[in-house]
């Protein structure tokens, strides 16, 4: 009898556990976060504007977002920007903390994220592009010019027929012209902080591993265009080739 008692302690809470993390994958959808007008006003007009409150991480469908904190816009890409529908979200937030959309996913929708607790709210904007992304990461007391840093590479690609529409590498950095061009090398990392070359295809293009970031001033549409984000600050609209070539040749055109 106390062998049953003893297991029934044990088993009640891994149960709670259980049944609290199904409901919470039941109820993660979008929808289930977006707020009216009246609520989204009481939340602003009986609280205090701060911006030390912040999101950790944001998920769509398993989805990065990437959050620019000195902008407060979160950038959302989706190669169908007509049906986004409505995913299951994931987030991470400081003890205390709720999160709340004012509209559905819709380009033409003004979405707003809101954070907040008893006391103090923040305000983030959320943009839908259908550009691709890469985002490129190091550390914070690293310098990217003079020399080649250590990064960590996101490449999301937009294209419908993509094979893989996300990509992750280790890689090196250089700014080649101050905020106008990068040198980005890919990499793969092994045993004994040995490199080695990490040649795959992205955005379609032929396999490689270096590659040229130019900002691209006037968006010329009729070639690879990229939003470019270092440690999550938007940089703008970038063109991406080979380095060493003025042309880009696809994988399907080879």
């Amino acid at each position: 009898m106390k062998k049953k008692i003893i297991l029934g302690i044990i088993l009640i809470p891994i149960i709670l556990v259980i049944l609290f993390l199904v409901i919470n994958n039941i109820n993660s959808k979008y929808k289930r976060y977006i707020i009216n007008s009246s609520e989204w006003n009481n939340i602003i007009n009986t609280r205090t504007s701060s911006n030390e409150l912040k999101i950790n991480n944001l998920k769509f469908n398993d989805y990065n977002l990437i959050i620019d904190e000195d902008s407060s816009i979160i950038y959302y890409s989706v190669y169908d920007i007509i049906n986004i529908g409505n995913p299951n979200i994931k987030y991470s937030l400081d003890s205390g903390l709720k999160i709340a959309f004012s509209n559905e996913l819709d380009i033409n929708n003004d979405i707003k994220v809101i954070v907040y607790n008893n006391t103090n709210y923040h305000i983030y904007e959320l943009s839908i592009t259908n550009y691709s992304i890469i985002s490129i990461n190091y550390k914070p007391n690293d310098k990217i010019t003079g020399k080649r840093i250590n990064v960590e590479v996101s490449i999301y690609n937009n294209n419908p027929k993509a094979i893989n529409h996300y990509t992750k590498s280790d890689g090196k950095l250089i700014e080649l012209d101050k905020e106008n061009e990068y040198l980005l090398s890919l990499y793969k990392s092994s045993i004994g902080r040995n490199n080695r070359e990490n040649d795959i295809s992205i955005f379609d293009m032929k396999k490689g591993n270096e590659y040229l970031l130019t900002k691209d001033n006037n968006f010329n549409h009729k070639i690879q265009n990229v939003i470019l984000f270092i440690n999550n600050k938007y940089m703008g609209i970038y063109t991406i080739n080979h380095k060493g070539g003025s042309d880009l040749r696809y994988e399907n055109e080879r």
